[in-house]
């Protein structure tokens, strides 16, 4: 897949600004990203920070001819990329807190929203939208315990010091360069086959106990996913239940992680 970059330094919404340019037909892979933007959203319609110059807020638009049941798979696909991406760059280690949370030490360092565009008389389009945390220090009471950014891990492994900072734009670039790579993969058999095993080998809560749902919440032992990206738990019974992206909310016993 060819990649296009756009860049502003502010921005309502990279989402947002993918679907206004929709109407003149804007390509697959066209790559939309902002310094700030003023109505950032993430999952659930919650807003999402971006700080000015603190953070990456980018999108891009897929154009695939799938159903609805692949397309929870492309925010797995993307979370793949966001810690390729990061890792190519700086010395940190990251993880996934399934579907598309990455983390580094257990906290949020970056939030996917994916989007499925229909209208009139064309094909579907997916709008992939990624907020990665990088220069922050600071962030709002409600997360404050579960978020981190790069900077923050970075003084983490390197007791105080940082002395690598690769820029807001490179690392937008690194990121969606590992999603072109992985987004091919995917396409070869439009599942997760190919990215399975990279992408368990990811997972925060692999071989947990964790909860899903709300408040008719259930256990079991996280066991990896299956090939359209559900969760895979092992239940009390020895059963192996599998649960949608989308369709549950996933925790550690003790709460986010």
């Amino acid at each position: 897949m060819e990649l296009t970059f756009n860049y502003f330094d502010s921005i309502d919404s990279t989402n947002d600004e993918l679907k206004r340019r929709l109407v003149s037909g804007v390509s697959e892979g066209t790559v939309i990203s902002a310094g700030t933007q003023t109505k950032g959203r993430g999952r659930s319609g919650r807003a999402w920070s971006s700080p000015s110059g603190s953070s990456v807020a980018t999108s891009i638009i897929l154009r695939p001819r799938i159903n609805d049941e692949v397309i929870s798979c492309i925010t797995l696909v993307a979370a793949l990329a966001v810690c390729k991406g990061i890792e190519e760059l700086y010395p940190v280690q990251t993880a996934i807190k399934w579907p598309n949370d990455v983390l580094i030490d257990r906290k949020k360092l970056s939030g996917i929203l994916t989007e499925r565009i229909i209208r009139e008389d064309e094909d579907p389009a997916i709008i992939v939208g990624i907020g990665i945390n990088v220069h922050q220090r600071e962030f709002p009471e409600d997360i404050a315990d579960r978020a981190t950014s790069i900077d923050l891990a970075l003084e983490r492994v390197s007791d105080g010091a940082v002395s690598i900072r690769a820029g807001r734009q490179a690392v937008c670039e690194s990121v969606w360069h590992s999603f072109a790579g992985y987004y091919d993969e995917f396409c070869a058999d439009w599942d997760m086959s190919a990215l399975k095993c990279e992408y368990e080998s990811r997972l925060t809560h692999l071989h947990e106990t964790v909860r899903v749902g709300d408040s008719d919440s259930v256990s079991g032992e996280c066991v990896g996913i299956d090939k359209k990206g559900a969760l895979l738990l092992k239940m009390s019974d020895g059963k192996t239940e599998s649960f949608r992206a989308g369709e549950v909310t996933l925790r550690g016993m003790d709460g986010y992680v």
